[in-house]
């Protein structure tokens, strides 16, 4: 029974939509330096497949101070080799023809640095996007064959974890809010008109897409791990943190029942996990498996910097990522951390979000989760579906409620409810 409803409710958390694809440049330095050309919906999507990647079999990838790169192919991308001294990689490619009402020819730019400082570079494209930070803010141009491209099409990162769609001044131009997160990308159109043929067909227009890809660069906090792999997890970090504070937390009080017994406690976030309390004359098998709601923010701690990917990377809707020291597994897709499983005293938690919430500035909060936990033989002890929904107290947003069910491995079942009041912030 418990492994059946265990795969039921995974799988319906994987989902998928067919966009439109673009060409990024992904410059990743460090121990396991390369470049990883993708052609994909995002700058933060890598599901894709021997299709996608042979579609960019014949990209031309090159660095503008050392000429043309070698790219080998692999599953999921073709990959070059990082330029010594660093600087920005370029890539494109034409993809062909397109026909929504019009006949155009499509071409696919872009661009990828490790570092703000580089993206200001002059990498050669055809269409191609410089940024450089100024008072602050993120400074955007947009050239066409070198000269500043007016009224051309932009997509951004807004100031929260979303992107809108702009258009460049008169000088190429755009200026937004620095991005909140470590890895971002810009993507731009500028349509030329042109007239010409491509495999014996005319057109009269040709649509340039092109993208800046925008990594950190290296320094201490990021060694010891893989770049891709840090970047990913800590923008999905951010992307699911509720805003809990992390000078002194917050702490409230806990009532509600687990099965017949009525329950009053205390619940705290101190920047370490939350944390239930309960009086001494609790039983112990209510607070053991209330244990549950305790690692639903365990995502939180960890440290990004020494994440890894784990090996035999090929198609996947998901990234794979491993935290070495505390062998903690993880799945991110879509800027979201969708799975994670580490080690406890007697086996195994993972947790799997089947729902979500994202709220007014873009950031996605897990509300519906399902929580397995495995013995020490990898079978499953128990498991539990725990929903959670999130109130605004003094402009951060803590657990307001806590509800679900416990399933022990004997199959028997025990519905909890928990609220949460009298929420105190620590500096307010």
């Amino acid at each position: 029974m418990i492994r059946t409803l265990f795969l039921a409710l995974v799988a319906t958390a994987v989902t998928s939509a067919a966009q439109a694809h673009f060409l990024f440049v992904h410059v990743l330095p460090g121990d396991e330096s390369r470049v990883e050309v993708h052609f994909a919906e995002t700058g933060w999507d890598f599901s894709a497949d021997d299709r996608m990647v042979s579609l960019i079999s014949n990209v031309r990838v090159w660095h503008p101070g050392t000429g043309d790169r070698n790219t080998t192919r692999a599953g999921h991308a073709m990959i070059a080799t990082h330029p010594e001294g660093g600087g920005p990689v370029c890539g494109a490619f034409t993809y062909g023809l397109m026909r929504r009402g019009d006949v155009f020819l499509l071409e696919y730019h872009s661009k990828g640095v490790a570092g703000l400082e580089e993206a200001v570079r002059v990498g050669g494209l055809d269409a191609e996007i410089l940024a450089t930070e100024r008072d602050g803010r993120l400074v955007l141009t947009v050239l066409f064959r070198g000269e500043p491209a007016a009224g051309a099409e932009i997509v951004v990162p807004t100031d929260r974890f979303g992107v809108e769609t702009l258009a460049t001044d008169q000088n190429g131009e755009i200026e937004i809010p620095m991005p909140k997160t470590p890895l971002y990308s810009i993507r731009a159109m500028v349509s030329e008109p042109r007239t010409g043929e491509h495999e014996g067909e005319a057109y009269e227009e040709v649509r340039h897409y092109t993208t800046l890809t925008v990594h950190p660069a290296t320094d201490d906090r990021r060694r010891g791990g893989d770049a891709l792999a840090a970047a990913i997890l800590e923008d999905a970090i951010a992307c699911g943190d509720p805003g809990f504070p992390t000078d002194g937390g917050w702490r409230g009080r806990v009532q509600g029942r687990f099965g017949g017994e009525a329950l009053r406690g205390s619940v705290a976030s101190s920047g370490d996990g939350l944390v239930l309390s309960f009086p001494k004359s609790t039983p112990v098998s209510i607070t053991n498996r209330l244990e549950v709601i305790e690692g639903l923010d365990d995502f939180m701690q960890i440290p990004a910097s020494s994440a890894v990917l784990v090996p035999g990377r090929g198609a996947r809707s998901d990234l794979r990522i491993r935290m070495p020291e505390s062998n903690t597994m993880l799945r991110i897709r879509d800027r979201r951390i969708v799975s994670m499983t580490s080690p406890t005293d007697s086996g195994s938690r993972r947790v799997d979000v089947l729902d979500w919430e994202t709220v007014d500035d873009g950031r996605h909060l897990p509300t519906r989760v399902l929580v397995t936990s495995f013995d020490q033989d990898g079978a499953i002890a128990s498991t539990a579906i725990v929903t959670t929904t999130f109130a605004v107290e003094d402009g951060v947003r803590v657990p307001g409620s806590h509800a679900g069910t416990v399933i022990g491995n004997g199959g028997d079942a025990e519905a909890f409810s928990l609220q949460v009041s009298d929420v105190r912030i620590s500096g307010s």
